[in-house]
Formats: C-alpha cells, sequence, structure tokens
C-alpha cells in the first residue's frame, strides 16, 4: 500500500515540475543579479516502504561559474526504523553539477548529475520467532541483535526547477532523483526514483 502511494506521489510531482517548467519558459524576462554561492538545506520525513518511520536532513553548497553552470558538494543523513525489526543510521556524501537552461527567470528548469558515496549502519533488533518443523511441530527460536555496515557508491542524475521564493536570493529547488539501481536486474523505476527538495540562500 505505502509503495503504491510513493508512487503515486512520484506521478504527481513530476507532473507538477513540467508543469511549471512550461509556466517558467513564458515568464516575462527581468534582469536578476548573479550569485556565485548557494547554500540549501533539507529536513523532511523520509518515505520507504520497509520502515515505519524515518527523517532526513542534508546540508549542500554550490558555486556558480556563470548563470547556468554550477559545481558543489552535500552531506546528508537520514536516519529510518520499524519500530518491532530494526533500525538504520545512513550517511551520504555527494558531489554534483548543475546545468541551468535559462536565466532572469523566476522558474528556472534544470538538470543535475552527481555521485554519492553512502555508509549505512543496520541493526537488527533481538526477537523471537516460531520456527515450523516439517513434521508441523513448532518451536521458538531466539534471534539474537544483529549489526551490519554497507558501503555503497552511486550516481544520479535529477531533473528540476528552481522557484524564486523572496528576491531571487532565497529559492526552492525541487528536483527528481533517478540512481543507477534503475539499471539493476529486478528494480523498477519507482525503486531508483526519489523526489527531494532543497532550500537555497544565494550571495
Amino acid at each position: 500500500m505505502l509503495e503504491s502511494m510513493r508512487y503515486y506521489k512520484l506521478i504527481i510531482l513530476t507532473y507538477l515540475l513540467l508543469s511549471l517548467s512550461l509556466v517558467g519558459m513564458g515568464q516575462t524576462r527581468d534582469t536578476i543579479p548573479f550569485y556565485k554561492h548557494h547554500i540549501g538545506g533539507q529536513m523532511n520525513p523520509l518515505l520507504k516502504n520497509y520502515a515505519s518511520y524515518g527523517m532526513i536532513y542534508a546540508l549542500r553548497y554550490g558555486y556558480a561559474f556563470n548563470p547556468h553552470l554550477m559545481i558543489g558538494a552535500e552531506s546528508a543523513y537520514a536516519f529510518y526504523e520499524d519500530m518491532n525489526r530494526f533500525e538504520a543510521h545512513e550517511w551520504r556524501l555527494t558531489a554534483f553539477g548543475r546545468y541551468t537552461f535559462m536565466r532572469d527567470r523566476s522558474v528556472l528548469p534544470f538538470a543535475e548529475l552527481g555521485i554519492y558515496y553512502m555508509y549505512i549502519r543496520w541493526k537488527d533488533f533481538a526477537r523471537s520467532i516460531y520456527y515450523m518443523h516439517p513434521n508441523n511441530s513448532f518451536e521458538l527460536v531466539n534471534e539474537d541483535e544483529k549489526i551490519r555496515h554497507f558501503n555503497i557508491l552511486k550516481a544520479y542524475v535529477a531533473p528540476g526547477i528552481s522557484i524564486n521564493l523572496y528576491q531571487h536570493r532565497l529559492r526552492l529547488d525541487l528536483m527528481l532523483r533517478v540512481n543507477t539501481d534503475i539499471f539493476k536486474r529486478g528494480y523498477r523505476l519507482r525503486d531508483a526514483t526519489t523526489p527531494t527538495y532543497k532550500v537555497v540562500y544565494r550571495f
């Protein structure tokens, strides 16, 4: 059920991104100051199909060479859990590049390409389960707490839009990240796609 809801949210967000991009293309052009430094942040609940609760925090910095080209780095931390089964801590470091297709607009479409390293500390809680033998008898089995570590390297591409919130210094970036899981066997587009946002201050 949660997976289906997430899939429909992705469809709605994609529609909004495309609609706002078309609106941005039809806007009246105004002269907007060029800012080299971009600092962005994110904090929101994290939706995962297998977790009952989660939060994500992210901070990024971007340096713009001109109104179209920017490079930067991002650091993110996420926590998610299922109260009776596990908890996980996830740290992520990202290097990215972005190309903005227009300038001097309130809504700016862009494309972002990035590569990131992710470290996950996963803890399975101790629990008791019933094991059924071939003769249909049951046995209570106690499983000990287990801690596992994962080191993952991935890349992503993300179409998105940047929306002016206040005097072109404060902007809202919305994007749809598609990572390299899409090339794995058995993975679908919705398994590798994540909607995300950043509130960005430029100076």
